[in-house]
């Protein structure tokens, strides 16, 4: 229930938000793309400060600041399907953050949409 809630706040307050794309590192997202995944983010890091203090991966999240992108690797290629994952490093307070972000076009609709697998790998 905690997870559904934090998640539920997240979106919310990612479609609050606007934000410059990141240049760290390596990427297959476009700008656009880009900026929605800082965005949602910046959201989760300050989910994870405010109501999940004690979650595993929350260690030095900090809702004081947006999530700044110290890098970016892309770890598989998009297969037949065109879904493909990459990892985004996000400062911390105390240490870092990496998050595996999952791309999934959506040809139905247009676009592609992402996943943010949870809890992140902390770092130090």
């Amino acid at each position: 229930m905690k997870t559904f809630i934090i998640l539920l706040i997240t979106s919310i307050l990612a479609s609050c938000s606007t934000v410059s794309p990141p240049t760290e590192g390596q990427s297959m997202a476009d700008s656009r793309l880009a900026s929605d995944v800082v965005s949602q983010l910046n959201s989760t890091e300050r989910a994870y400060a405010v109501f999940a203090q004690d979650a595993p991966g929350a260690a030095g999240a900090s809702n004081l600041r947006g999530a700044q992108i110290l890098d970016r690797k892309i770890v598989s290629k998009p297969d037949a399907s065109g879904k493909w994952a990459e990892d985004w490093t996000v400062k911390r307070d105390s240490g870092s953050a990496r998050y595996r972000i999952n791309f999934i076009p959506t040809p139905d609709i247009g676009g592609t949409g992402m996943t943010i697998e949870h809890p992140p790998t902390l770092l130090k």
